[in-house]
């Protein structure tokens, strides 16, 4: 029979792996910000916070504030910072995007 076998997921505790992460409908941002916290940018080379409602995205800003993660914060495109956090519309749970065409280590949603 056959036995599917699960993808490789990556590691957060080598030290040599940088991996990216997508916190889908962050609401108050606490996924990734603890994430962030545990790991910091030595795991995390990109992390998108996205959500449809600009007050969740207010919310997971005031959080990251809170949580001394605020010089993380992307403000513009050219910005070199790990974090961003991003608008989506409507019912659509992920940015369209050309910069969203890429894949994600890691994909969290609460």
């Amino acid at each position: 029979p056959f036995h599917p076998s699960p993808p490789p997921t990556p590691q957060l505790d080598k030290e040599d792996t940088a991996c990216s992460l997508l916190d889908v409908g962050t609401g108050t941002g606490v996924l990734a910000a603890l994430l962030l916290r545990r790991y910091g940018t030595k795991r995390f080379s990109r992390v998108v916070l996205t959500d449809s409602n600009p007050h969740a995205l207010a919310c997971a800003r005031d959080n990251l504030e809170r949580m001394e993660l605020m010089e993380l914060l992307k403000n513009d495109a050219d910005d070199d910072n790990v974090v961003q956090l991003q608008q989506t519309h409507g019912e659509e749970m992920f940015p369209h995007s050309g910069q969203y065409d890429q894949k994600f280590d890691w994909i969290v949603c609460n």
